[in-house]
């Protein structure tokens, strides 16, 4: 994603959430509400997992890859510390993240895109 001109990622698709990039961040976002208020029991806000991610950064695509694999190390503990608990919440976190996925995946092999 990050080779692609911002105007394409911004781009309103007729995604339920507009374009590519609110797509992923939606994703991300969703998944940090599932490790954090439904596995550790925190309380969670939208607004908070910006802050997490640190949105402010004029490249909003790295943020985004930097939070993906901050939430994969924030699993990897999880399933250690409680494997039966997380690995069922892990499981709705993953059915939400295919769903999304599978909406923009049309999207993405028009855009040529390998990765995003």
């Amino acid at each position: 994603m990050r080779k692609q001109h911002f105007s394409v990622l911004v781009q309103d698709r007729g995604l339920p959430h507009g374009s590519l990039l609110k797509t992923v961040e939606h994703i991300v976002v969703e998944n940090h509400r599932f490790l954090h208020q439904d596995f550790m029991r925190q309380p969670w806000s939208a607004p908070a997992a910006y802050r997490w991610m640190r949105y402010e950064n004029p490249d909003p695509v790295s943020q985004l890859e930097e939070a993906t694999s901050s939430l994969e190390r924030l699993w990897k503990g999880a399933l250690v510390s409680q494997p039966p608990f997380a690995s069922g919440i892990l499981k709705v976190a993953a059915q939400h993240e295919d769903e999304h996925l599978e909406e923009i995946a049309p999207l993405v092999r028009r855009l040529g895109l390998k990765r995003f």
